[in-house]
């Protein structure tokens, strides 16, 4: 009885242990990137990137940002932040509280508006955060616009 006892015991851990479905990645930084695989891409002025990102913390995500800035003067901030850049979305109320989640995003390239608009040799940064109460980390695609 005792063996049994010990083998219901055993595999209630392992039920509790494999059925967390919402931990698929163990990425090593704040923000992973999926698609596009790397930071830095080009793109012409009406594409639209198609963006597969995981977002992971050591406490509870309250919120995921994406914003972007355009940079005609080709110089490169040291450190982008939020209060950078032009326009931000925000993504906040997830269904349940966690530190990791997985999003897509479909981001077209701005426009610029009417005053200044992208033009090839154009650089687009779009910045994502992902922010737990105090903690907001950033990481920034790139973008280079051509013909």
């Amino acid at each position: 009885m005792r063996i049994v006892g010990y083998f219901l015991l055993a595999m209630s851990l392992f039920v509790v242990a494999c059925g967390d479905d919402d931990v698929v990645f163990t990425p090593d930084e704040a923000i992973y990137f999926v698609s596009p695989d790397t930071t830095s891409i080009t793109r012409t002025v009406n594409d639209v990137i198609e963006v597969d990102a995981h977002f992971s913390l050591d406490s509870v995500i309250d919120s995921v940002f994406v914003g972007y800035q355009i940079d005609t003067s080709n110089q490169p901030p040291m450190n982008l932040a939020l209060s950078d850049v032009d326009e931000i979305t925000e993504r906040i109320g997830f269904s349940s509280p966690r530190n990791q989640h997985q999003l897509q995003f479909s981001l077209p390239i701005p426009s610029g508006g009417s005053t200044s608009p992208v033009v090839p040799g154009d650089i687009v940064r779009f910045v994502f955060a992902v922010q737990s109460g105090n903690l907001i980390v950033t990481k920034t695609l790139r973008v280079d616009i051509t013909l």
